[in-house]
């Protein structure tokens, strides 16, 4: 075996671990206990075994992903060799930047010009802990481009970096990875000459949370729906499930939305006025509406359309997107249209 490729145990001693590590390394095989059962694979180890959770997140650290268990192995590969592996990839289906982000984009199914961008951000894939590079590009709401205008675009972003992705924010690893989306969305915008009033940013849950950061950034309009803007209540009270801690990420996300919020709060001139070009839906029966209200309602109230959805079906987090669509499908058009909507709280039910 070349030195391209290393094998390991996932109860290897971390600091081991990190020495057999060079810069030919593109590949780690990370072996398995043999009694573990079939559906066994490093991500869920790490959720039960320290010498597990060790080794996957140095592992992410120095920027490998895992793409497939088998031969009770997770095979995990850097990612900067991700083009070469993911089959979607290389066969065209998804695109990738120089930066490495992948994408897909989807022109007007009607045929026109398109004159309009949607751009959707991906939630943490339904199969969470799956070692399948398409954990990194949950394809929410499929059907999607049917409900907006028939002149607009699709633009799907993938979330590579950290173990359940990135939330499109930067990561140890990839500390310029806010920058190499903001350069997509202007370079597909530039391509396809769409306006910038004309971009509408959309996610649930993590997607929300990449949704609403890059729409903050770029000055893009937005639909986010329940975004996750604090790490702490995934890491206080589900025992650090989403992997945030140990230092894949060099900020936590309440210290990056806030210090964001006071850069868009002091630019004045752009949220000035009582309509907003971003819109947050949310639920008080979320875990999160806690964090949103202090992290965005307080500071933002004036500048952003809060919509607290009472639907009594919404019991938690994972509830408020499938309890909304029909709020976030009017918000989407209203942006689309460009159809001014009021900044504030409404109560939805």
């Amino acid at each position: 075996m070349s030195d391209a490729v290393i094998k390991i145990s996932y109860d290897n001693p971390w600091e081991a671990t990190a020495l057999e590590i060079g810069d030919n390394t593109k590949f780690v095989h990370v072996a398995l206990a043999e009694d573990h059962s079939e559906d066994m694979n490093l991500i869920r180890l790490a959720r039960k075994i320290p010498e597990a959770k060790s080794t996957l997140v140095g592992l992410t650290k120095r920027g490998f992903h895992s793409y497939v268990t088998k031969d009770n192995a997770t095979r995990l590969v850097r990612y900067d060799s991700v083009p070469g592996l993911w089959l979607k990839v290389k066969d065209g289906e998804y695109s990738i930047t120089e930066d490495g982000v992948v994408y897909s984009y989807t022109p007007p199914a009607s045929g026109l010009a398109p004159k309009r961008l949607f751009v959707v951000f991906s939630s943490i894939h339904s199969n969470m802990y799956t070692t399948s590079l398409m954990r990194h590009f949950m394809q929410n709401f499929p059907t999607v481009q049917k409900y907006l205008p028939s002149d607009t675009a699709v633009l799907r972003i993938a979330d590579l970096g950290g173990v359940a992705g990135a939330f499109y924010l930067n990561t140890s690893y990839l500390p310029d990875n806010v920058s190499a989306i903001q350069r997509l969305l202007t370079s597909v915008a530039n391509q396809h000459k769409i306006g910038h009033d004309s971009v509408v940013l959309y996610g649930v849950s993590k997607g929300g949370t990449g949704a609403l950061y890059h729409a903050l950034k770029g000055g893009y309009r937005c639909v986010a729906v329940d975004p996750i803007v604090s790490d702490a209540y995934y890491e206080e009270q589900h025992r650090d499930s989403h992997f945030t801690t140990g230092g894949i990420f060099p900020a936590s996300k309440q210290s990056v939305f806030r210090e964001l919020i006071n850069t868009v709060v002091d630019g004045g001139a752009r949220v000035s006025g009582t309509y907003s070009r971003w819109s947050v839906i949310c639920s008080d029966f979320s875990p999160q509406f806690v964090y949103i209200s202090d992290i965005l309602v307080r500071p933002l109230l004036d500048h952003i359309s809060f919509f607290n959805s009472r639907n009594p079906e919404i019991k938690d987090h994972p509830d408020v997107g499938p309890r909304t669509v029909n709020t976030a499908t009017t918000l989407m058009n209203m942006h689309l249209y460009g159809i001014p909507i009021r900044s504030g709280m409404n109560q939805i039910d």
